[in-house]
């Protein structure tokens, strides 16, 4: 006999959450590199985010277009 079992989603981790806004880490999960990574584009504000005290936001569609905007390199046929 199989049991299923139900994961329960980190807070924020939420695909089409309401709000928009995103954990550093599900960020880092979504674009497959280091949380380290994150923090050094969140400094360097090349990432745009929200922050109220110590708690950090990322509006994730609004990161994702701000990314794929700026800093995408398109491929050239030779």
């Amino acid at each position: 006999m199989k049991i299923n079992t139900i994961q329960q989603a980190a807070p924020g981790a939420a695909i089409d959450s309401p709000t928009g806004f995103i954990t550093k880490q599900i960020f880092s999960e979504r674009m497959a590199w280091s949380l380290r990574t994150t923090d050094n584009l969140l400094k360097a504000r090349k990432v745009p985010f929200c922050k109220v005290g110590k708690m950090c936001r990322i509006p994730w569609p609004e990161a994702r277009d701000h990314l794929l905007r700026n800093y995408r390199i398109n491929a050239v046929n030779k």
